[in-house]
């Protein structure tokens, strides 16, 4: 790059660092152009912030001969679509060919027809901040999501209660404070010949504090197993079965299953490189009936089952052996049941190797200032809009985003309940 382009780079570096998004599309491109290095898209990849990926790049891309010219072609490409930097660096350097009296070379690439971008405002016309203007992802993350995403800053969980005198909402389950909740938090962090999860040990940490927060008891009791990395599955199926007992003897009024894991649809992977199926291993294993007497009758108890699968979705080896714990071929009664996941099948799920995964952190955020006020379903959807710019503002090429699969479940559900109705 000649020194009047990295001067250019130099005085525009704040804009270009938080308006650049160091997609794998992005880096890709620059490397079929033979601009990066296989390394150099390495060097990009390993580091953790959004902000430091794109300082990163600007200094590896000044140090290559035709690196300013490139960069702004890729930009432009159609499939990168960064407008709003790329419309920034074509005005300096036309304004630098204007000041110096020189005519505009013919340039390095052919640019790729694109669209007017006439009204991206540059730093030198705007007078809002730039991430009010710049990042094609809406900017209007609250305060704790955006300082994670742009600061690599880990959740502070303080679960919002309803103050006195707000009244609180009805609702056809009884959830804690006023009913008897339970939450099992299991995180398999480390498998043999797989990637550990970096980061996502802090899902136990976030799991744990919302529920707690949210007013359920924590399980497995055996704190040595919930916060270890390594569960293989025996111990899992003896832990889900002592949790199974104890809701039933207490006679829960809801629970809550955490799962994460490496995983393909609905099948996890365990520390001994066996599987878990979602469906028969734990949501088809936690159909029991309660009773309760009722105007003097026993009738079957309403109970919340809410079900959480941290884990890529993608579609699983052939060679992949399923050990399973079905009952049998019987279609199973599910009833009160949810089921939420991290992403759509066929699809990674992401997470910060710093401050854990994506679907957490959004979840965590979402319930624990909206749950004194909102129903389950609504701060679902939310969670759901959350995710989609956190991941996409974090740098994901493909946005995830979390469906839920309702199985006999009657909403609403509230956590701050006012009476049990029928």
């Amino acid at each position: 790059m000649e020194k009047w382009q990295e001067e250019i780079i130099r005085r525009n570096l704040s804009f270009i660092i938080t308006n650049v998004k160091c997609t794998i599309t992005l880096l890709s491109k620059l490397e079929e152009r033979n601009v990066l290095s296989a390394e150099d898209v390495d060097t990009v990849n390993v580091t953790l912030k959004q902000t430091d990926k794109s300082y990163k790049l600007i200094r590896l891309l000044t140090q290559k001969l035709h690196g300013f010219e490139i960069f702004i072609a890729v930009l432009l490409d159609p499939d990168v679509k960064q407008y709003a930097p790329a419309k920034l660096l074509i005005e300096e350097r036309s304004n630098y060919y204007k000041e110096h009296r020189i005519a505009a070379p013919n340039p390095v690439l052919a640019f790729p027809d694109f669209p007017d971008v006439s009204a991206i405002t540059t730093p030198h016309e705007n007078t809002q901040t730039h991430s009010e203007s710049y990042h094609e992802v809406p900017s209007e993350l609250p305060k704790e999501l955006h300082d994670f995403v742009h600061e690599g800053v880990q959740l502070d969980v303080d679960v919002k209660w309803p103050e006195a005198t707000v009244t609180s909402k009805p609702s056809r389950y009884i959830l804690p404070p006023k009913g008897k909740g339970y939450a099992f938090i299991l995180n398999i962090v480390e498998i043999p010949g797989e990637k550990i999860r970096k980061g996502a040990d802090l899902d136990t940490t976030y799991m744990t504090n919302l529920w707690k927060g949210l007013g359920y008891e924590i399980f497995p009791k055996n704190e040595d197993f919930r916060k270890g990395h390594s569960k293989c599955e025996g111990d899992i199926r003896k832990e889900l079965e002592i949790f199974r007992e104890k809701c039933i003897e207490d006679k829960i009024d809801s629970f809550v299953i955490f799962i994460g894991s490496h995983g393909y649809n609905d099948v996890i992977l365990t520390s001994d490189k066996k599987t878990l199926d979602i469906y028969d291993d734990i949501i088809y294993q936690f159909q029991f009936g309660i009773s309760e007497r009722k105007n003097g009758k026993m009738v079957e108890k309403r109970v919340a089952r809410i079900f959480l699968n941290q884990s890529c979705q993608i579609d699983a080896p052939q060679d992949l052996v399923k050990s399973t714990n079905s009952g049998g071929s019987r279609t199973p009664n599910v009833s009160d049941t949810i089921y939420i996941k991290a992403q759509i099948p066929k699809f990674e799920a992401g997470r910060d190797i710093k401050c854990g995964s994506y679907f957490v952190i959004v979840l965590t955020y979402v319930l624990m200032t909206k749950a004194w006020n909102t129903q389950l379903l609504a701060m679902l959807e939310e969670v759901q809009a959350l995710l989609k710019r956190v991941s996409k503002y974090a740098g994901d090429d493909a946005c995830q985003i979390c469906p839920f699969v309702q199985m006999g479940f009657s909403h609403p559900l509230y956590f701050f309940t006012r009476e049990k109705e029928v």
